[in-house]
């Protein structure tokens, strides 16, 4: 599947997800592993496609994503949520921002 593909649906899924939360819908194991899987997709994939849309060729290296998705890892599940009572610790976060970027990385 096509980066472009992968993009939109992890952004409808993220739009979605945000709204059903807006109006009370809640599924803990949605809510608890949902946004950091598509949390690379539809970052990356958004900054990817806006500058592809400059040069037409560009394309981001796997390992700047994968780095992005270590200090991403680190900021929100080591650094921030020891100081911040509102962010918490999930080592299955950190797994499901992985298969987001893996997943993203393996579409062409």
């Amino acid at each position: 599947m096509k980066k472009k593909y992968v993009w939109a649906i992890s952004f409808f899924f993220f739009v979605f997800h945000q709204i059903a939360i807006k109006y009370n819908f809640s599924n803990p194991l949605l809510d608890s592993w949902l946004d950091p899987l598509l949390f690379i997709p539809v970052l990356i994939g958004g900054i990817e496609i806006f500058l592809k849309s400059l040069r037409d060729d560009f394309t981001l290296k796997p390992i700047f994503i994968y780095s992005f998705a270590i200090v991403s890892v680190i900021l929100f599940e080591i650094i921030i949520p020891s100081f911040d009572d509102r962010f918490t610790t999930d080592l299955f976060d950190c797994f499901a921002i992985f298969t987001g970027t893996f997943i993203y990385i393996k579409s062409n």
